[in-house]
This record gives structure tokens, C-alpha cells and sequence, in this order.
């Protein structure tokens, strides 16, 4: 009973204090009504936060959104979020940020940016809404990007977040054999990568259908580079043609139509359709180039020599048996020298061009430099009186890359073990 009594007397003191009608105490204050003994606090009804703000982004799939894949030279693509506000009360002024979480660290380029937004300082009521739109640009090929959209309200507190994902792939562009000029225009890129192969020589029977026309393979080169290039620069494309079918176009040894075997053709890449093939850095307008293989000899098959890789000459053409020898691979500063022979040397392979065996085939090779044509020996052993041997296969031309702006440099002689002509494609 006293208990109670002293609870009661606490209450109506606690009560008059609040109402004003008396002073309150500076000492003990006077205990709350649901005050035990002890000073514990029960909980308070109606004190939980149920009436706060509740906001989400959408669209989103589990708190994710995918902007899916971007090729280089793509225009951003771009999505609008939806900030819904689905609680009682109101939000406090919104923050928003946009956070790249991968790749990391810099200097990777962010490819996730905000450009528009209706949401940052915005008290979303009740069933209320805003926008932000987000964009994604084009970054490094391969490259997968991440990043948080997050909006967030202090008091009262709440907090949204989806994570977005992206990811940039490279755009690759092939140009097979026409028998002429092929242009590519350089998109919003600083780069690009480059793979030319060159084309083989003749290696089978010639277009008069010598059956003793034929070898083994003298195959174009593979070249591969990366390349400073500025935007909107048109390039122009040479892509070889192989000696048996296409008579070796972009610089294979041809002397007629009718001849028996062609040297292949190289595969470059210009930043001019009309400028002088010179074999000189500084004048010439190929900035990548390899090198075709050389044509087998007829009568007795000698074969040609292999298109040459970067930095390296062109394989040499096989002596024939009767004193015809091969021509001589394409270097990087001269042309393979021809072959001897005692019925008639062969030609000496020049800038772009593969040279010529007079007769019955062996022609060199197109590249940086052309391979020599074989020359032609001569029946006894070159002993007079004698008539026409046979003929030393041509040399392979060489290959060739800017040294101004290029990187990743590779190359392999022979190469071409994918198609019979020449093949370029670019990557960025």
C-alpha cells in the first residue's frame, strides 16, 4: 500500500511538473510513469519505424541493372532510374552519388557517368518520385565495369542503392581479297590493332598447266601491331592475292598473264592511296606491311621462300638442280637480290614489288621489299652447248611496321597458315 501510494505521489508530481504548475526539481527528477525500480525503461508503444520513408530504385533485377555490352565507337547508352519514396513520412533532402567500383584503381577510365538528375536535394513525399540518368560510355576493350547508384536520406533516415554493370568488347573488322583498294575509316579511337597476313605464292600447277609446275608451301607472313591512329583518318587496305588464283595482286612477281607461277601478294595497310611505294620510313605510305611468299620453280619444283617477319628478311627460293638458284628473301632496305642462273638471272625484288624470273615461274615475292625471282639454268650442267634448265624458286618479300607510334609488335615467317590470299583485320 505504501508502495503504491509513493508511485502515485511520484506521478501527480511528474504531472504538474510537465503541465507547468509547479517547479521541477534540479535534483532527482521524479521517476516516469513506466518507471520500475531500478531505472529500466519499458519500451514505448507506437516508437518503432513503421511511418519512415522507404524508397528503392527501379528498374533493377536483386539490386542489379546491366547496361549489357559496348563496342568501341558505340554512342553512350543510356538508362533513367526511378527513386519511389513507398513509406509514410517524407525524406529529407536526397544526396545522391555514383560510385565506380571496378576497375580500380586509376588511371582506368570510368565508363559510368550521371547526366541528369532530379533527385539530389529533394524531399520525396508520400508515393512521390525522381529521376536520375546514368550513361555509359565505351572504356578498354575486354574492360567489365561496376559501379553504385545510391540515394540517401538522413533524417529520417533511409538509404537506396543499385549496382550497375557494363562491359566494353573490342569491334573487329576483316577485309578479305577484292584485287583492289579497300578503305577503313578510323572511328572516336586512338588506337588500333592490326593483323595482315600476306598471300602464297604459286606452289601448284600454272595457269598454261605445266605438270611440272608445283612445291611445297611458300606461304605469306602474319604482322600484328598496335597503332596510334587519329580519328577520322581514312587508311587504305591492300589485302594480297595468292599466285595460283589471283596472280598475286599488291606486288607479286608477274611478268604476264600467261606466266606459269605468281609471287604472293603482301598485305599492308596505307595512309595513302596515291603516294610512291619508296621503302623509306619517312616517304612511304604503308605503316604495316607482310610480306608474300615466293613461287616454286617449274620443270623441276624448287620452292619459294616464306614471306619474312618484322625486322628480318624474306626466305630464299630453293636452287633448281641444273645451276637455276633462288632468288634472294626482301629485306628491310633492298629488294632480294635475283638468282643466278646461266641461262638468264632473275629479277631483283624492289620496293613493294617481288621480282621477276624470266621464264617458267619462280617470281618473288610483294612485301616491305619484294623477294628476287629464281634464275634459270641450263641443261649439262650449264655446259655448252645447252638449252634451258630449270628454274630457282623466288624469294619470299619482307615485312614491315612502323616504328613511330606502334606497339605490340609481333610476326611470324610463313605465317599464313589460314587462307591461300592475304587477310587484314582491325581491331578497336
Amino acid at each position: 500500500m505504501r508502495t503504491y501510494l509513493r508511485r502515485s505521489y511520484a506521478t501527480a508530481l511528474f504531472v504538474l511538473c510537465l503541465l507547468g504548475v509547479m517547479a521541477c526539481s534540479s535534483g532527482a527528477q521524479a521517476p516516469l510513469p513506466n518507471s520500475r525500480p531500478g531505472g529500466s525503461t519499458q519500451p514505448q508503444m507506437g516508437s518503432g519505424t513503421s511511418n519512415a520513408p522507404s524508397i528503392a530504385w527501379s528498374p533493377q533485377t536483386s539490386g542489379t541493372f546491366d547496361f549489357g555490352t559496348m563496342h568501341s565507337g558505340d554512342s553512350p547508352a543510356s538508362r533513367t532510374f526511378t527513386l519511389k519514396n513507398s513509406g509514410t513520412n517524407a525524406t529529407s533532402a536526397l544526396k545522391i552519388t555514383l560510385t565506380i567500383t571496378a576497375p580500380l584503381p586509376p588511371p582506368a577510365s570510368p565508363g559510368f557517368a550521371i547526366t541528369g538528375d532530379t533527385c539530389t536535394g529533394t524531399s520525396l513525399g508520400k508515393d512521390k518520385t525522381c529521376t536520375v540518368t546514368v550513361s555509359y560510355s565505351f572504356t578498354v576493350a575486354g574492360e567489365t565495369d561496376t559501379a553504385t547508384l545510391k540515394a540517401v536520406s538522413k533524417k529520417p533516415a533511409a538509404i537506396a542503392s543499385v549496382n550497375l554493370t557494363a562491359k566494353s568488347i573490342p569491334t573487329t573488322v576483316s577485309f578479305s581479297f577484292t584485287g583492289a583498294a579497300q578503305t577503313f575509316v578510323v572511328p572516336a579511337v586512338s588506337q588500333i590493332t592490326i593483323n595482315a597476313l600476306g598471300a602464297e605464292g604459286s606452289q601448284q600447277l600454272g595457269p598454261t598447266g605445266d605438270p611440272m609446275c608445283g612445291g611445297t608451301a611458300d606461304l605469306g607472313a602474319s604482322v600484328t601491331a598496335t597503332i596510334s591512329v587519329t580519328s577520322g583518318t581514312t587508311l587504305y587496305v591492300y589485302v594480297g592475292g595468292s599466285g595460283d588464283v589471283h596472280k598475286g595482286f599488291n606486288g607479286g612477281g608477274n611478268p604476264v598473264p600467261s606466266a606459269d607461277t605468281q609471287g604472293g601478294g603482301a598485305s599492308d595497310v596505307r595512309t595513302s592511296n596515291s603516294a610512291a611505294l619508296t621503302g623509306n620510313p619517312s616517304t612511304d605510305p604503308r605503316i604495316i606491311v607482310a610480306g608474300g611468299g615466293g613461287a616454286v620453280g617449274c620443270e623441276l619444283p624448287s620452292n619459294g621462300g616464306n614471306g619474312g617477319p618484322v625486322a628480318g628478311a624474306g626466305g630464299a627460293g630453293a636452287p633448281a638442280d641444273d645451276g637455276g638458284m633462288g632468288g634472294g628473301g626482301g629485306t628491310q632496305t633492298a629488294g632480294g637480290a635475283g638468282g643466278a642462273g646461266c641461262e638468264a638471272p632473275g629479277g631483283t625484288g624492289a620496293a613493294g614489288n617481288g621480282g621477276i624470273a624470266v621464264i617458267n615461274g619462280g617470281n618473288g615475292g610483294g612485301g616491305w621489299f619484294g623477294g628476287g625471282g629464281g634464275g634459270i639454268g641450263g641443261t649439262n650442267n650449264c655446259v655448252p652447248p645447252f638449252s634451258d634448265g630449270n628454274t630457282g624458286g623466288g624469294g619470299g618479300g619482307s615485312s614491315f611496321v612502323e616504328s613511330s607510334g606502334a606497339s605490340n609488335v609481333s610476326s611470324t615467317a610463313g605465317g599464313n597458315t589460314t587462307s591461300a590470299d592475304g587477310i587484314v583485320t582491325i581491331t578497336y
